[in-house]
């Protein structure tokens, strides 16, 4: 069975795949899977946070969970306001971008870097969702996002 999504470590230690809500976090070097992790919904896309403690998954249910590696635990469960369509987290690992299927939007959320939560930053969507974010253009078909290497620009793609 192909994954639905997938995710590689910048410096390429590990790997992460999801297909359903099943995550399979492996390690690149031996090729051998490391274990597993039980989402509760269908996996969308996945991240990793830049120092690798944490991995980010963002599902068809509208949730976005931060899995911490180490004792592979939850977190944080993050309810979105529609289907998670990707993820992206700028390099100083500051900032979590959630692109939302349904209300064509993308989200920011702070991230502490020390603790890993999360608070809101801030949207834009093609509406301005009722005055709950900026108004914003083309986000309609936006399928993923990117952040500069400097993290002070991300991209609708």
């Amino acid at each position: 069975m192909s994954p639905n999504t997938s995710a590689v470590l910048t410096f390429g230690l590990i790997a992460a795949t999801a297909c359903r809500n099943s995550v399979v976090v492996w390690n690149v070097a031996t090729r051998q899977d490391e274990f597993q992790l039980w989402h509760p919904a269908t996996v969308n896309c996945l991240t990793f946070t830049p120092d690798g403690r944490e991995l980010i998954a963002g599902d068809l249910q509208r949730q976005v969970i931060v899995w911490r590696l180490a004792d592979r635990s939850k977190r944080l469960v993050l309810p979105h306001s529609s289907p998670v369509r990707a993820l992206a987290v700028s390099p100083d690992g500051r900032s979590v971008y959630v692109v939302s299927g349904f209300d064509a939007s993308i989200s920011v959320f702070r991230r502490d870097a020390d603790t890993g939560a999360l608070t809101p930053g801030g949207c834009v969507s093609d509406t301005g969702s009722d005055g709950r974010c900026v108004n914003g253009t083309a986000l309609r078909s936006v399928g993923d996002v990117g952040v500069s290497p400097d993290g002070g620009s991300a991209y609708a793609l």
